[in-house]
């Protein structure tokens, strides 16, 4: 019938143009009818996606193909691996209530192997970075309780002496005794591997030298006495210009009242006396403050540079500048 059609559009001497016209509306009204093919989904490639996501910090899409990826590819042999990469990616997004209970499910899994330690030291730190330290030291000290292999007990060794020095702000005497102990739990490979030796060094240095950083820390209870004399608090805590400005204002108020009660505004007087009273309180708070506040500052620099210092023989004496 068509081809009848066709025959008698040539023998008219339609134009070319005419008929591809017409087949192309004949064919999109009466499309072809192609046989469906099933929409594939390759482990591979899956995989792939989802690792790219993570690779450039998209971690929110990663979370997406790695569970993709769990629900397509169940039994997969590294169905493991995918579980402990969205773990990984609520880390990085700082969502650690989430990335905790994922690290925790890892490490109590017996299909993860692998992941199942490296999990329970990521849930430790995942209890660092939302204050609970005396949480994170429990988890690591279960997991030293149910193994006896020196590359763990020495690495979950580590990471107890690190979050007794990271998590003290200031650093305290507790926190140098706590650290210490769990450094000379390390086994003496482990020491060596670790540059316990010369972190050892630098503890000491901090704690006990002259120079060191506790020599440095200032008393809150001294700045506060001190700050009686308004601004010497301050000086104590070597911010010379709030010093200034503190004894200038309120030695200002206080001459101010006294001018007004002796003229006999005592009205005046006591507005003024009222308000000098607040600044002058307000003058020990800040010196008390202010010691606090340079405490935690030394420290914060102090483990900043620790954390920089390379491990190795003599690292850092050299830093330190101490002798050989």
């Amino acid at each position: 019938m068509i081809s009848g059609g066709l025959n008698k559009v040539l023998q008219n001497d339609v134009s070319p143009v005419v008929i591809c016209s017409a087949v192309l509306i004949w064919l999109i009204a009466f499309p072809p009818c192609l046989p469906a093919q099933p929409l594939q989904i390759d482990a591979t490639r899956q995989l792939d996606l989802a690792d790219h996501f993570y690779d450039i910090q998209a971690y929110r899409d990663a979370v997406t193909e790695y569970r993709k990826f769990r629900f397509f590819f169940p039994d997969h042999d590294r169905a493991a691996y995918a579980r402990f990469r969205i773990a990984m990616a609520f880390f990085k997004q700082k969502d650690y209530e989430t990335a905790v209970v994922y690290f925790e499910r890892i490490a109590g899994a017996t299909y993860a192997g692998e992941y199942s330690i490296e999990a329970c030291f990521m849930a430790s730190r995942c209890y660092t970075a939302m204050g609970s330290s005396a949480r994170a030291v429990a988890n690591l000290k279960a997991l030293l309780e149910v193994t006896s292999d020196p590359a763990i007990t020495d690495r979950a060794w580590h990471e107890i002496g690190w979050i007794n020095l990271d998590t003290a702000r200031p650093l305290t005497e507790s926190a140098y005794e706590n650290a210490r102990l769990a450094f000379f739990n390390i086994s003496h490979p482990g020491r060596e591997q670790y540059g316990i030796a010369d972190l050892l060094v630098h503890l000491d240095w901090a704690q006990y030298d002259p120079d060191g950083l506790t020599a440095t820390m200032k008393s809150p209870g001294l700045a506060g006495g001190l700050a009686v004399i308004p601004g010497a608090g301050y000086l104590y805590t070597n911010r010379y210009q709030d010093a200034l400005v503190a004894f200038l204002f309120n030695a200002g108020m206080i001459i101010a009242a006294y001018e007004a009660f002796d003229n006999g505004n005592e009205a005046l007087g006591a507005i003024i006396a009222s308000v000098e009273l607040g600044f002058y309180a307000g003058n020990i708070y800040g010196s008390i403050s202010a010691a606090h506040k340079h405490n935690r500052y030394q420290s914060d620099q102090f483990l900043r540079d620790l954390h920089q210092v390379p491990e190795g023989p003599s690292a850092i004496r050299v830093s330190l500048g101490l002798p050989f």
